[in-house]
């Protein structure tokens, strides 16, 4: 008790020492959870800054109680006391977000069993990387990896009940400032992106700006300057694109506080005649801006940041590089080439100094190394000679990752790189989940490319009805519940698959066919693991469809709205791999091709032209054949005057004719990119005039005509 008491008076001191070195310090507290509050509540007591969160407990007089579950609407604040009480649970995606608000001189102090027990605890988390009929953990690879990054950990403070107090880490001396900088900037970087953001509006057009940071280094803010100064300036509409609200309402409040005599609402700022508006990427539809600020970018798909990159000639995008999103790596790898194509005066600013907390934190570099933000793929130092013959695939253990740190981060590395939305959990989902099954390409002691999958299937058919009727979803069996809903078919809960989570090639060896080839192995071991079936989930784009229809993937299900954030329809694909099997796998795919027409002009009317002829070349059902008066009419119109609405229903036949030929799914698609969401979709003449770029209906009407015409024409040679 003596002791602790001495770490208590410490404690104002400490405090004014940690804010002269502008870091932030880690405190564990160890130990039964009644022990771990009481001793919590006296550090609280005797901690001079009170501002602050009690994450995963209960209302104190001091701090604010937040639930895991809540922590999205803190990012973007700042706080000086955190505390996190793991008792409740031990949330990767929580405990690595709230991290990043603490500031400089700020105190976390995280509450969690004993180290030596931690692999087995209860944690309350467990529920949610257990899958329906999973037996209960008996330990937590994850859990386990955490308790020994503690306790070797150099930069944080551990008091464990029952064990002597250790002596204080050293407080880093202050380092010498940095070049000076003037208010409202808080370090030349941040400036420098100011003028950056600035240079898109005032500089040539199709000029696009993308900033990158690690997290805390005030990219939003940045944004939220530049957008202010716009305003000054007489700019009339900011259009500001992000996942949610709570992502940028930090830089709303930024801007605010430069301007007098603003209005702050959610969602918009007005400040004389012109306004700053907040957009989620679904709801867009080309509406005219002097610029748009994209936020928060990697947790958007690609497939929409290119339609953003089409409709806005003036237009930056921020992105977290290391961060709790986990997903800068794959932003950059993917959204690059896009740049390059379609904007090549593009530019990048990085913004490298910390903001909210001095350069090599003690619990950045911590958080960093427990959830892997900073992994990176393996380096090669001369990848040309590699081709698929060259490696070797092995089904990896999660105890094997345990006990080799550096081929988890070869592993996760890939895994970040690949997909714009892995974060903390993915990492735990890794290591602890009972049905994950990691496949990885070995080329030498390299691993170039890995495949996450989910085992499904093998279930009851007790809940079938009710997952049937939609009163009831299992978790973890996605693919298996959605074959049931498209067939009725209980069989779909008793058959045993695997669906494809994650696919990843490392990104210097991409197109080389080392992915098919990883592919092709993870298929035949379903074979010889005795499954019936295998197949896959995703955001739908074309590209993604035509490689999985290499394996003869048939589409299976798609889902009626857009994803929220990514503003993609998910699509579900599968192959039958045992007898049994592909009567389920068939039913569905008839199921999907029925509802495939009905659907395009409802659910499915904002589904890309593309994508939509690429689905209707791999629906099976018979579509209305050509008729003698189809022909004519079609004649009618493309040579003649025939009115559009007098002819529909043979275009619509002669363009389903056309897309299930195999030409069309190749070179062809593109012929059809107006009569699609015209016949299709049923778009009118107006809108898709709009959306093409003529100027109006009657243009748009002679550019068909001459589109049909040529194709006419191309059929009659190649028949000859």
């Amino acid at each position: 008790m003596k002791n602790f008491q001495a770490l208590l008076d410490s404690l104002p001191a400490r405090w004014e020492e940690t804010g002269a070195a502008g870091v932030r310090q880690l405190l564990v507290v160890s130990g039964e959870a009644r022990w771990c509050r009481e001793q919590t509540e006296a550090i609280l007591s005797a901690w001079p800054q009170q501002r602050g969160i009690w994450l995963g407990g209960t209302e104190t007089g001091v701090l604010q109680a937040v639930s895991f579950s809540a922590v999205r609407r803190w990012l973007g604040r700042e706080t000086d006391l955190i505390v996190i009480d793991s008792h409740q649970g031990f949330d990767a995606d929580a405990i690595a977000a709230i991290s990043g608000t603490l500031q400089a001189g700020g105190l976390l102090v995280w509450l969690m069993p004993e180290l030596a027990e931690l692999g087995g605890v209860a944690d309350p988390q467990w529920s949610r990387l257990l899958s329906e009929g999973d037996q209960p953990f008996a330990s937590s690879p994850f859990l386990q990896r955490l308790a020994a990054l503690i306790i070797a950990a150099p930069e944080l403070y551990l008091y464990q009940q029952n064990k002597p107090l250790p002596a204080w880490i050293p407080v880093p001396r202050p380092k010498p400032a940095a070049i000076p900088v003037h208010p409202p900037y808080r370090s030349k970087d941040q400036q420098r992106a100011v003028e950056a953001i600035m240079h898109v509006v005032q500089g040539h057009r199709r000029r696009p700006l993308v900033l990158s940071a690690d997290q805390g280094r005030g990219k939003s803010t940045a944004f939220g300057l530049a957008a202010a100064r716009l305003l000054q300036e007489g700019k009339q509409r900011i259009l500001v694109v992000a996942p949610a609200w709570t992502a940028v309402e930090t830089l709303f409040r930024k801007a605010a506080a430069q301007l007098r005599e603003a209005r702050l609402e959610p969602g918009c700022l007005f400040y004389g005649a012109g306004m700053m508006q907040f957009q989620v990427p679904d709801t867009l539809d080309g509406e005219p801006a002097d610029l748009v600020l994209v936020d928060e970018a990697a947790a958007l798909p690609v497939a929409l940041l290119e339609r953003l990159l089409a409709r806005y000639s003036r237009i930056a995008f921020a992105t977290t590089v290391h961060g709790y999103e986990g997903t800068g790596r794959g932003f950059a790898v993917r959204f690059r080439p896009l740049l390059d194509r379609l904007a090549p005066g593009w530019r990048e600013r990085r913004l490298g100094t910390p903001i909210r907390w001095a350069a090599d934190d003690p619990v950045e570099r911590f958080m960093f190394e427990a959830f892997l933000l900073d992994a990176e793929p393996a380096v090669l130092d001369d990848p040309e000679p590699l081709v698929p013959t060259d490696c070797r695939f092995e089904l990896l253990q999660s105890s094997r990752l345990l006990k080799d740190e550096a081929l988890l981060r070869q592993v996760f590395g890939l895994l970040v790189q690949a997909h714009y939305r892995t974060r903390p959990f993915d990492l735990r989902l890794l290591l602890d989940a009972p049905g994950i099954r990691l496949t990885v390409a070995w080329q030498a002691d390299r691993i170039v490319a890995v495949c996450l999958a989910m085992q499904e299937g093998g279930l009851d058919t007790a809940p079938a009805d009710d997952i049937y009727a939609g009163r009831r979803w299992l978790r973890g069996h996605l693919l298996a519940q959605l074959l049931l809903m498209q067939t009725g078919n209980v069989e779909a809960l008793v058959q045993r698959g695997l669906r494809v989570l994650r696919l990843a090639v490392h990104p210097r060896l991409q197109r080389r066919g080392i992915g098919s080839a990883l592919v092709d192995h993870l298929r035949e071991r379903c074979r010889m693991a005795g499954l019936d079936w295998w197949g896959v989930s995703f955001g739908a784009n074309p590209g993604l469809l035509d490689f999985w229809q290499r394996w003869a993937m048939r589409p299976v299900q798609l889902a009626q709205r857009a994803d929220g954030r990514s503003g993609e329809f998910s699509l579900a694909m599968a192959q039958a791999l045992s007898s049994v099997a592909e009567p389920l796998v068939d039913q569905a795919g008839e199921r999907l091709a029925q509802q495939w027409l009905p659907g395009l002009s409802r659910a499915w009317s904002g589904l890309d032209a593309g994508l939509v002829g690429s689905l209707t070349a791999r629906m099976t059902s018979i579509w209305p054949g050509m008729e003698e008066r189809d022909r004519r009419e079609l004649e009618a119109f493309a040579r003649g005057r025939r009115r559009f609405e007098d002819s529909e229903v043979a275009l619509q036949r002669w363009l389903l004719q056309q897309l299930q030929t195999s030409r069309c799914q190749d070179s062809y698609r593109e012929r059809f990119a107006l009569l699609i969401p015209l016949l299709l979709q049923r778009h009118s003449l107006r809108q898709v005039a709009r959306q093409k770029g003529f100027s109006g209906p009657r243009p748009l009407l002679d550019e068909l005509r001459r589109g049909i015409v040529s194709a006419l024409a191309t059929d009659a040679g190649n028949s000859q």
